[in-house]
């Protein structure tokens, strides 16, 4: 069985910039999510309605993962812990704690971004 997914800026590329091979790939795996905090950025960054309503058609096909109170407690604590030290940012630490609250694979390009919270299984 492959592992489950959220997927964070790959979105970003394959629609601003069409990547056949990106979406082939992420079409292949066996579960792919995005939670709220990447729906609702990919939504603000589309200026253009038609775009906007072919990403909203595409998204639709993927599992949407809502915040709840849990997942808001752990970013809590990861703001707690690496906003100071290591700079994480809100979207980030509602991202992780996401992939951690329901055991998924982050795959992400900026993985900078996530490389000190423990526990999270960044590809």
């Amino acid at each position: 069985m492959k592992p489950f997914w959220s997927i964070r800026n790959i979105f970003i590329d394959l629609f601003r910039n069409h990547d056949a091979k990106l979406r082939k790939l992420i079409d292949g795996f066996e579960r792919t999510c995005i939670n709220t905090i990447i729906y609702f950025e990919l939504v603000r960054g589309e200026p253009n309605k038609k775009r906007y309503a072919a990403m909203e058609a595409y998204l639709g096909k993927y599992d949407l993962l809502h915040l709840d109170n849990s997942v808001c407690e752990r970013a809590m604590d990861r703001m707690r812990d690496f906003r100071l030290s290591d700079g994480l940012d809100f979207p980030d630490a509602l991202i992780a704690s996401t992939c951690i609250e329901h055991d998924l694979y982050l795959y992400s390009k900026n993985r900078r971004h996530f490389r000190f919270i423990p526990d999270l299984k960044v590809i």
